[in-house]
């Protein structure tokens, strides 16, 4: 008889959101364990590692529910998924931070909704987390490759847990490493074996083939600032800013410091542009709806109910630029005298570079990838700027270099801005 175990080892790249249902401190908190330290239940692990399995795999690897005319009878799972803690007995010391984020409802108009702020609690960490899949006895061979082509995929292209994956939260880098014990003839090995500790857990890893999806589009574009730029987080907590008073609002920042813009940022950006393309360009009603609610569909609304958006945006890190603060006073627009308690200061981020990644289905329709890539060049050519006050010239930037499922695309884009340049500001077609 076989034991086969499955150690992995899971590093945050993103900013994670596991909610308790609670909402002491924000509207969503996150889920902490009894040492007061983030986790990742091993529901949530199972559930993801269903996805890429067929529905048949999924069923006899993790159990199901069968509905019948008499008795419905249930199939228990074959795998048990730990959940995925960070070590150590207490949270002193440990190397992360729970920090409160802010959203808000927009209308298409960009303007936020009536009653639409919420705030929720991320976590971001710089140390692994560490689960551990343990097989039943009567996995048969197929059913284990079939858990190991799962797991190859989480190795390959990272996973994601928790809520607003599509957004670029909960991403994670996967390490896996197997072993395997022959009972009884291993027998003492295995009662000395410890499947959560790496020094003693032994075995064979999971090499990573970076193989890619063929049934998705990936495009990576390197993004270089002009200028200054600012996702705002109004500060009420003096720890966080170094000066001696604190700014009305800063960028964003991560656990490492560097301005971020969240993908929901860039989501709700770039769908606002491509319906403004809608609305200037299609004279009829009827088609201009149906385009409209393509578009939705792609990035998670429909009418009715609740959708899984089609296309993600990646969080977006901005390093090697600076910050700086800026003090202004509100002024009355006719008598040209300051307002009363008017003075008011920000931090904003200036310059910097930083990645933004897209994947969204290989068979999206020609016209909404027409559209996602006239978004692009105007983001280029400084017509689609992102975060707050891009009408007062923050949020610029230009693609420096682009790449469509690992194909070059720099120098179409670059042959756009200077078409654009040459031409005095008028747009000539899409990027193929």
């Amino acid at each position: 008889m076989k034991k086969t175990y499955y150690q992995c080892k899971l590093t945050q790249s993103a900013p994670l959101r596991v909610g308790t249902g609670a909402g002491d401190e924000t509207d969503s908190d996150v889920m902490t364990d009894s040492r007061g330290l983030p986790f990742v239940p091993g529901t949530s692990i199972a559930g993801v590692l269903r996805t890429y399995l067929t529905e048949t795999d999924a069923d006899r690897l993790f159990g199901h529910m069968q509905i019948s005319r008499s008795t419905p009878r249930m199939q228990e799972s074959k795998v048990l998924v730990s959940d995925a803690t960070l070590p150590g007995r207490t949270k002193e010391g440990r190397d992360f931070r729970i920090v409160p984020r802010h959203g808000v409802g927009l209308t298409d108009n960009g303007t936020a909704k009536a009653g639409a702020l919420f705030d929720f609690e991320t976590v971001e960490c710089k140390m692994p987390y560490v689960t551990v899949l343990e097989l039943a006895d009567d996995v048969n061979d197929s059913e284990k490759l079939a858990l190991e082509a799962a797991l190859q995929r989480a190795v390959d292209q990272g996973i994601s847990f928790g809520a607003r994956t599509t957004r670029g939260y909960g991403k994670m880098q996967a390490e896996v490493t197997k072993r395997e014990f022959d009972l009884p003839a291993q027998l003492s090995e295995w009662l000395t074996f410890n499947a959560f500790e790496e020094d003693r857990f032994g075995g064979e890893p999971l090499a990573s083939s970076k193989r890619a999806q063929s049934d998705q589009l990936e495009i990576v574009a390197e993004l270089a600032f002009e200028g200054s730029f600012s996702v705002r987080e109004y500060t009420t907590r003096l720890a966080k800013t170094r000066e001696k008073v604190a700014p009305d609002y800063s960028p964003l920042t991560n656990i490492n410091e560097k301005p971020v813009i969240p993908g929901t940022s860039w989501a709700g950006c770039f769908r606002h542009h491509m319906k403004t393309f809608v609305y200037d360009s299609i004279r009829n009603d009827e088609e201009r709806a149906q385009l409209l609610k393509e578009i939705d569909e792609l990035f998670g609304k429909t009418e009715n109910k609740k959708k899984r958006s089609e296309i993600l945006f990646s969080e977006t890190s901005v390093d090697g630029g600076k910050d700086y603060t800026v003090t202004r006073i509100a002024v009355d627009r006719f008598t040209s005298a300051p307002r009363n308690q008017g003075l008011y200061s920000s931090s904003v981020a200036w310059g910097g570079k930083g990645n933004l990644r897209i994947v969204l289905p290989a068979d999206t329709s020609s016209v909404l990838l027409r559209l996602l890539a006239a978004a692009l060049i105007d983001l280029d050519i400084g017509l689609l700027v992102i975060g707050g006050e891009g009408g007062v010239g923050r949020g610029l930037c230009k693609i420096a270099r682009l790449t469509v499922n690992g194909a070059e695309q720099t120098q179409s884009i670059q042959a756009h801005r200077v078409d654009f340049l040459e031409t005095g500001g008028i747009r000539h077609g899409q990027m193929e």
